[in-house]
């Protein structure tokens, strides 16, 4: 190999690669290394862990064409630290037939190659004619991460939800995630009227999603023929990974509720009423109880052992329906706040014992569910059911 190319071109692929290495298990020793191979004016750089492949390609002078295994911590970190200019790399090295030798400037470095059969590597599964689903830009792909994968399950008692759900259909993509107590939703359209598939993506492989895509260009989003895999595809990197397999809940009905009472009030007013319950809520199972008024919203959070305060919105506050009383987990509400985009935000409910929805108000097809706590039984409510129980 006799490759070069700038050190700052490196360092990114370097550094997008070994994001993913140490992630898992790790069960495969050979894991812990980063493959190189030229290609036509490019160096690509791969990586892999348990479920995960990522290739990034990189622009390069290449002279001489090769294919070799080096151990990912050492190469990189020393990479990161180079000044700024042309790296060359040689292989075998000049002077140790078993290493390659790395110039930058005034430096030089021989990082010994891994042992490993390079055949042994696993490769990225390329995104091929038949499999894209559809496109989007990069900064659109995190955004709806990071407003929907949010509220995927992470306890493993159900695998099925410890991802973000993919539907495609009738020109729409829609994105979900869900856990026993929350959904969160987003649909984008979507050119191929004709795409009708479903992807369960791990919450693992969408966290390295976000850290390796570009903020801007165009991501190609596609399903191996076998659906097993999901398949990425950008300018300059290819990414393949496990998809979960089953059955994901339908959620038709709780993302169509019909609600009797609406607010609609500023985004913000409400994102701070709820932060300020929270020294309260945290002490006490993180409860807040939100009051429908006939042209307000009063928020409360109570901690036995600490106090209680109340916050009264009312200015910008649009009340529709009858006036109603829930308690919600504050946690939850204030996370769904944080992934709405719109200077005004809806809460939607049925009654004090139904799910409330949460959505931007706007052209965004968007929404957060939640579902509300159960009221603890007062000493007197407690009383009366063990005595018509006894009955």
């Amino acid at each position: 190999m006799f490759v070069t190319l700038a050190q700052k071109d490196l360092a990114r692929a370097l550094s997008l690669a070994s994001s993913i290495v140490g992630s898992g298990h790790l069960q495969m020793p050979m894991l812990k290394s980063l493959l190189l191979c030229t290609e036509p004016d490019r160096l690509a750089v791969l990586a892999a862990n348990d479920d995960i492949r990522l290739r990034v390609r990189v622009p390069a002078t290449v002279q001489a064409p090769d294919t070799l295994l080096l151990a990912v911590q050492p190469f990189a970190r020393l990479v990161g630290d180079l000044p700024a200019g042309d790296v060359t790399l040689l292989s075998p090295s000049p002077v140790d037939q078993t290493a390659v030798q790395l110039l930058c400037q005034h430096i030089t470095a021989q990082f010994k190659r891994s042992a490993f059969p390079l055949a042994e590597f696993p490769q990225v599964r390329f995104l091929e004619e038949g499999e894209e689903l559809f496109t989007l830009d990069g900064d659109l792909f995190k955004e709806l991460g990071e407003q929907v994968a949010f509220a995927a399950a992470t306890d493993a008692s159900r695998p099925v939800l410890e991802g973000m759900h993919v539907a495609c259909a009738h020109g729409v993509a829609t994105f979900r995630a869900a856990d026993s107590f929350r959904l969160a939703m987003r649909a984008i359209p979507i050119p191929d009227q004709q795409v009708t598939t479903e992807l369960l993506i791990p919450l693992s492989v969408l966290r390295t999603l976000t850290r390796v895509l570009p903020s801007s260009g165009a991501v190609r989003v596609g399903r191996s023929l076998d659906g097993r895999l999901l398949l990425v595809q950008t300018r300059d990197l290819d990414l393949s990974a496990r998809l979960l397999a089953g059955a994901y809940p339908d959620t038709h009905a709780l993302l169509n509720l019909e609600a009797s009472t609406r607010v609609c009030l500023p985004t913000d007013l409400l994102t701070n009423a709820v932060q300020v319950t929270a020294a309260f809520a945290r002490e006490h199972q993180h409860q807040v109880r939100c009051t429908i008024e006939a042209d307000a919203l009063r928020l409360e959070a109570e901690a036995p052992d600490l106090g209680k305060n109340e916050v009264r919105l009312s200015e910008g506050v649009m009340v529709s329906g009858p006036s109603l009383s829930f308690l919600i987990n504050q946690t939850f509400l204030a996370e769904a706040l944080s992934t709405v985009p719109t200077p005004q935000v809806m809460l939607e409910c049925l009654s004090d014992h139904r799910p409330v929805t949460l959505k931007p108000v706007g052209s965004l097809d968007a929404r957060h569910i939640i579902m509300p706590l159960v009221p603890e039984p007062t000493p007197e409510r407690s009383e009366a059911t063990a005595t018509h129980g006894a009955r």
